[in-house]
């Protein structure tokens, strides 16, 4: 079995067809933001199995420090990952606000419970996040050497600290923890199987609460794989959404004509026909 081959996630189908054409250049954005989550996700696989590969991979010439190193840098993306699915829980609000009619029918409270999810689960991503994208910054000067040291005690999973004075902890890994410290204080993630099973979680149901318009067969986002069928639709109409997290148009008749700009690019790429 493929590394993390239980670990799949699609974006729903949204119907498209309930969309005021006056809503349908926010209504692609937010397709676009939505069908995110599914990508990041992959990512996020991805460098659990960059992780994984790097631990077990016995090669002449390539040496168990060069490894490591391979591993800090699948951690490093992972905490990216971890923060622009965040970003997309936060922020799909937006293109809502310019779409009533979708607004109307959603589940809120499944997708407030998501968000709520995330936070209670990560509360630590954005200054992981932060930490990694500016690491030389934080240490730049004496002022910020000291702003982002860490003083006290701490237990953590390789090392025990005790009664330290202003040590920096600069993107380590320990184990699958990839630790820093960040504003006086150590922040860490776990990159593994574990955080992954609760992003599709979190993603899932962030995702159900598109159900009112989501045109895909239920169930199939859920269990389809990479080898699983483009799901069939009855009847016509067009559909935006994908196992791919691209926004896929399937489009009929004249659909093409209310895309706009980018989208109408993407959808000359990227049409679908169904019958």
């Amino acid at each position: 079995m493929a590394l993390g081959e239980p670990y799949q996630m699609t974006p729903p189908c949204l119907n498209i067809r309930v969309v005021p054409e006056t809503e349908r250049e926010a209504f692609l954005a937010l397709v676009v933001s939505v069908n995110g989550l599914a990508s990041y996700i992959r990512m996020f696989r991805s460098a659990v199995e960059l992780f994984e590969y790097a631990e077990v991979l016995q090669e002449p010439g390539i040496s168990k420090h060069q490894c490591g190193n391979w591993q800090l840098v699948a951690a490093r993306d992972g905490a990216m990952s971890m923060f622009h699915f965040q970003r997309i829980l936060e922020q799909s609000g937006i293109s809502l606000k310019n779409c009533p009619t979708v607004r109307a029918l959603l589940d809120h409270e499944k997708l407030r419970s998501a968000r709520r999810r995330f936070n209670a689960v990560f509360p630590d991503v954005a200054r992981v996040r932060h930490a990694v994208a500016h690491s030389a910054e934080m240490g730049e000067t004496a002022a910020n050497f000291q702003r982002n040291s860490f003083s006290g005690s701490a237990d953590l999973q390789a090392v025990l600290i005790e009664e330290a004075k202003h040590i920096r902890i600069n993107n380590c890994l320990m184990g699958r923890r990839f630790t820093t410290t960040h504003d006086g204080e150590i922040i860490e993630y776990e990159l593994g199987y574990t955080t992954l099973g609760m992003l599709c979680s979190i993603a899932t149901e962030f995702y159900d609460g598109f159900s009112a318009i989501d045109s895909s067969p239920r169930g199939w986002r859920k269990s389809g794989g990479d080898s699983a069928p483009w799901p069939q639709a009855s009847g016509k109409g067009s559909f935006l959404g994908g196992r791919w997290g691209m926004s896929l148009v399937a489009a009929t008749g004249k659909a093409a004509g209310f895309v706009a700009g980018w989208a109408r690019r993407l959808e000359q790429r990227c049409a679908f026909h169904l019958n």
